[in-house]
């Protein structure tokens, strides 16, 4: 079986999984997300993994539903030839380069927004303020959405994300999501504790109830990722991920697998379908 043969193999049993999508497959044993048919426009809630090595595998998720399947070939990859192998490399090279020059070029975009934007004086400014019962003290407004800035690694801000005046949340087309994160509160000591969630909302309402130093993730998906980097940058601290309790399932997964890698411990609401928004702060679940 050919290295194109593999992908398209691969292709198909997604499409088997009940996971449609138009976007091409990659087998270059990254993880790449891709656009579910069906799904609202824009959004990336697919995931792949596809390794071509020797016998073929990966796995397909869809972040939507938590769904997770596994692939493995039933015979060999072909080896490319050296010349196939080298164009191979340069095309993933030539991918990974425009994908940082495009995050480079939306995190400048970010930072302007972000110092065109005023900080938020009154929770009445905004009807998610109101709606979530938070203050959006570590938020801010511009023309009437709420504004969340995303951090990465070396804490520089690199997207935003928009919520408007009905709860309909975006983040800047093309930013860099992966492995960023929205700070809520200060980290005062080396070994203080460190709680990871998923949602702004909920995170503001964890520090207020707790004082700990609070990181938003955004989103489940995102979990294992910031996880990994808050243990690099705080590794002393103790470090809760404070999930989602969804009737899915896909909240508390995502804390589990989040807690696994950081070394971590994980929590979730008793109540089935609620955030710790919705238990603090009694915030309507959306």
């Amino acid at each position: 079986m050919t290295h194109y043969e593999t992908e398209q193999t691969f292709l198909m049993f997604i499409r088997e999984c009940a996971i449609d999508t138009n976007d091409p497959i990659i087998g270059d044993g990254a993880l790449h997300r891709f656009h579910i048919i069906g799904d609202k426009k824009g959004s990336k809630n697919g995931a792949y993994v596809l390794h071509v090595d020797g016998i073929a595998n990966g796995f397909v998720e869809n972040h939507r539903t938590g769904q997770r399947h596994n692939w493995k070939a039933n015979k060999p990859v072909a080896p490319l030839s050296p010349a196939e192998k080298a164009e191979f490399e340069a095309k993933k090279r030539n991918r990974e380069r425009e994908k940082q020059r495009e995050y480079e070029q939306i995190a400048i975009v970010a930072r302007k927004t972000w110092q065109q934007s005023v900080k938020i004086t009154n929770s009445n400014q905004h009807n998610y303020l109101l709606k979530k019962r938070i203050t959006g003290k570590y938020a801010r407004i511009l023309a009437g959405d709420l504004l969340i800035a995303l951090w990465n690694e070396q804490r520089e801000i690199s997207t935003l994300q928009f919520i408007d005046q009905h709860g309909e949340k975006r983040f800047l087309k093309g930013g860099k999501k992966a492995g960023c994160f929205a700070p809520v509160g200060k980290h005062h000591a080396p070994t203080a504790k460190i709680l990871i969630c998923e949602g702004y909302a909920t995170a503001e309402s964890l520090h207020d109830d707790t004082g700990h130093f609070v990181i938003a993730a955004m989103d489940a998906n995102n979990l294992e990722s910031v996880a990994r980097i808050i243990r690099r940058l705080f590794p002393d601290a103790p470090i809760v991920i404070c999930g989602d309790n969804d009737v899915s399932g896909v909240g508390q997964n995502a804390a589990k697998r989040a807690a696994a890698v950081c070394g971590g411990s994980w929590i979730v609401p008793t109540i089935a379908g609620a955030d710790f928004n919705d238990v603090i702060s009694g915030g309507v679940n959306d």
